[in-house]
């Protein structure tokens, strides 16, 4: 994955034009306020496992928007954010553990072990048993959130210099990390999230210009997820020890450990095509797309 310090950190371009990001920031804040609805959708789902995957999906896109925001307000609510998708990361480990059987299941593991490690792995717990502590914790996230954007960051949100947040985001993402070690993939993955989300935002309001480029960052997503969710099973299964028999587990963390070799393959080098061009150039290509596409809405509003 290529990239240097001076590529990312120490370059510190002149910002886009002002009127670039105005124009986008009204459009942000309006996006903010959706990923917030769209929480409240989830909260309506019949369903509580997928009141979770579709509550922690919305959290997902705020989060990445809310760091196209400079300053403390964003940050804080980033953290908040942050929190009430922690409380539910134990709903979503249980279907990790499923998902991640399946790829394992589909790369040569026998059905009968998934099955025996689906058996072990299962709590009364589950997702699927009691949505009430969820509801909980999203529905006080969204009475302050909704607070902190009448306040603040709906204002905030409309002055921010959208195109430098864009870059600065695409610049975090190329960042080289030690892709032997799980905890940077997983750290990758995250910044490879908000570069997902930042693009399809972009795409929504360039004319979809961007559109291309976030959906193969998310397929990049797909690839660096499918290894975190077998890490994350190869965690709860070391601790399931004494439940199931050692020449099952060790079984399956054969299988896992050559699958996730194969997942970071393909991951390194979809990345090395993604983030060839450095932050800077990105930057302006970026600062130009807005141009253009709010050229063409101008002229069409004129015509």
């Amino acid at each position: 994955m290529p990239s240097s310090p001076e590529d990312t950190a120490s370059e510190a371009p002149a910002p886009p034009p002002a009127e670039i990001s105005e124009g986008l920031g009204l459009p942000l804040a309006a996006r903010l306020e959706s990923a917030l609805d769209k929480v409240q959708r989830a909260l309506a789902a019949g369903d509580p496992v997928v009141m979770v995957h579709d509550a922690r999906k919305a959290l997902k896109e705020y989060r990445a928007l809310l760091r196209l925001i400079p300053g403390s307000d964003a940050q804080a609510a980033r953290r908040s954010a942050a929190a009430a998708a922690r409380e539910l990361s134990g709903a979503r480990d249980n279907q990790a553990s499923r998902d991640a059987l399946a790829d394992l299941v589909a790369a040569g593991l026998a059905h009968e072990d998934s099955a025996r490690a689906i058996d072990a792995l299962s709590t009364s717990a589950d997702a699927a048993s009691d949505a009430a502590p969820h509801e909980r914790v999203l529905q006080r996230w969204l009475s302050d959130t909704r607070r902190r954007h009448a306040r603040t960051l709906d204002a905030q949100a409309a002055r921010a210099d959208v195109v430098a947040g864009l870059r600065k985001a695409y610049a975090k993402a190329r960042d080289a990390l030690d892709v032997s070690d799980p905890e940077a993939l997983h750290d990758l993955r995250k910044r490879v999230v908000t570069h997902r989300y930042q693009m399809s935002f972009l795409a929504d309001v360039a004319a979809g210009r961007g559109a291309e480029r976030a959906t193969r960052a998310q397929k990049l997503r797909d690839l660096l997820g499918r290894y975190q969710d077998i890490e994350t099973l190869r965690h709860r299964l070391d601790a399931t020890r004494g439940n199931l028999p050692d020449d099952l587990i060790e079984r399956i963390d054969g299988i896992a450990e050559t699958h996730q070799d194969s997942l970071t393959r393909k991951a390194r080098r979809l990345h090395a095509e993604l983030f060839r061009v450095k932050p800077r150039a990105f930057g302006r290509k970026t600062a130009r797309r807005v141009r253009r596409a709010r050229s063409k809405q101008e002229a069409a509003a004129q015509a």
